[in-house]
């Protein structure tokens, strides 16, 4: 190992009072070391071995590979640990901060160094070579007991940890299996939806004189089969349902949050249509402001319609897609994919009716995405829906 970098060595008890305060804290907290004077001999024999070293910037304090030669214990600045990989380069395995120590297993087996760390700052260290140590051992035993038992909770410490992290890996992974086949179930079942939805739209089908009423039916027959399909699924998998909307999340505040973006999309919709009335441009089939002649049983069945098509679209598929993406903006890409098969499924219609799905799934996969629950999305959904139908909207897709 190279120490030609900005490296300092000083003895420790020969610092000025106020460093060695900040320095025999460290040392109390990391090899018990007694914290009042006067010190037994060990101790004083423990301080007189030790060595402050300093490394400027980007300069390797250990380097994998090489023999374990000291121990270091960082008193300022931060450093990082890199791991060579099969490709021959290296990948960042963690960081450094005051107070952490390198290579205390080198210490006492004199094994490699398991890593490579590098000083991102300038790094002030307490090293403690191992010769010195052998020498400290060899003159006082007591210390070894000392140091082994440390050592023993440390690494019973950093295992506990592992083990932990390596359960919370184990569910992640299970989970991201059962939500990648929950993923293609759902993109199977809307593919076949999306089928279906288009023979709705061939001549043998609408030259049924109750093709309309056929179709609401059967569409809706669909959806539920497809629900049904998913909670068995989710059954199956175990994973709880409150992970995909179906909880009270905040209710009070979610369904004010709901009605007060659906009023002002509702406004902008009169407005529209409003504006579209005065400059008669005429592509509605009249020119009533609010028509309640188009209130039918199906606006009243809206109120299942509604949060059943969310809990597929948002519930389902947006929150399968945002878990699975891993990315930073796993969120935004769960909206805009969700956004897009969501105005798919509605091409079957007109192209118009497609579009506006697509812009309001925008609007629902963002409230979702901020509130987590369907509640607000589906009773957004509702709203706007049939004002919308109210309006006439659905007349001219």
């Amino acid at each position: 190992m190279s120490n030609s970098m900005g490296i300092r060595s000083k003895i420790v008890h020969e610092e000025a009072y106020s460093e060695t305060v900040e320095r025999r804290s460290l040392l109390v907290t990391n090899f018990d070391m007694p914290s009042a004077n006067p010190l037994p001999r060990e101790w004083e024999a423990f301080l007189a071995a030790l060595r402050i070293v300093s490394y400027a910037p980007q300069a390797d304090i250990v380097r994998e590979g090489e023999q374990g030669d000291a121990l270091y214990v960082i008193e300022s600045g931060m450093a990082t640990v890199w791991q060579e990989d099969k490709q021959g380069g290296r990948r960042q395995v963690g960081e450094l901060h005051k107070g952490d120590i390198i290579g205390e297993l080198s210490l006492l087996t004199g094994a490699s160094r398991a890593a490579t760390v590098s000083a991102v700052m300038e790094v002030s260290a307490i090293r403690l070579n191992r010769q010195d140590f052998e020498d400290l051992l060899q003159a006082y035993p007591s210390l070894s007991g000392l140091f082994l038992s440390k050592n023993y909770k440390r690494l019973s410490a950093s295992y506990y940890e592992l083990e932990q992290k390596n359960g919370e890996l184990i569910t992640a992974l299970h989970a991201r299996v059962e939500l990648s086949s929950l993923f293609i179930c759902v993109v199977l079942l809307m593919s076949v939806y999306a089928f279906i939805l288009g023979f709705f739209k061939s001549d043998t089908f609408l030259s049924l004189s109750f093709a309309n009423t056929l179709a609401f039916v059967l569409t809706r027959f669909l959806e539920v089969i497809t629900l049904l399909i998913i909670l068995w699924i989710l059954r199956s998998s175990r994973m709880p349902l409150r992970e995909f909307g179906v909880n009270a999340n905040d209710f009070g505040k979610t369904v004010f949050e709901s009605i007060l973006v659906s009023a002002a999309v509702v406004v902008g919709l009169i407005a529209l249509k409003y504006g579209v009335l005065q400059l008669e441009l005429n592509p509605f089939p009249n020119q009533i402001l609010i028509n309640w002649h188009y209130w039918d049983w199906t606006y009243v069945s809206y109120i299942v319609v509604a949060p059943l098509q969310e809990f597929i679209a948002r519930g389902v598929f947006q929150n399968t897609v945002a878990r699975l993406i891993v990315s930073k903006r796993a969120v935004f890409w769960s909206i805009l994919i969700t956004s897009v098969l969501f105005g798919a499924l509605h091409l079957h219609t007109s192209i118009g009716l497609g579009m506006a799905a697509f812009m309001t799934s925008w609007l629902w996969g963002w409230m979702f995405a901020r509130q987590r629950t369907l509640i607000g999305v589906g009773l957004s959904h509702f709203i706007i829906g049939n004002c919308a139908g109210l309006l006439g909207f659905w007349t001219i897709f």
